[in-house]
């Protein structure tokens, strides 16, 4: 459905891969928190010592990892990331987990 509006609208539909560890990683340094529990809403950074609400840290770190597929800054850490691009309107694909890196636009 959003596909279908984003082209409807004349936006561009980026598909985030849905393994992405969003909730997992730090969105102020990157670092992955492995031991995260879905019954954990609310967990410290052991790298930055910056405390996360789960969901609003997911939502920042998806429209990071979304930015940088759109600008091409994906980062390639091992064989199983890959740089992603952004999808064509009317292309759907699977695109495998990418850490995030730098934020785009500051």
């Amino acid at each position: 459905m959003l596909e279908y509006k984003s082209k409807w609208n004349d936006k561009e539909y980026v598909k985030i891969d849905r393994w992405f560890p969003s909730s997992k990683t730090c969105s102020t340094c990157g670092w992955i928190k492995q031991d995260l529990e879905l019954k954990h809403r609310e967990w410290t950074c052991d790298s930055c010592n910056e405390t996360h609400d789960r969901d609003l840290n997911a939502s920042k770190n998806i429209l990071k990892q979304g930015l940088n597929i759109i600008s091409g800054c994906g980062i390639q850490s091992d064989k199983k990331q890959k740089r992603s691009k952004a999808l064509s309107l009317g292309e759907s694909a699977t695109s495998e987990a990418q850490p995030i890196g730098s934020a785009v636009g500051g």
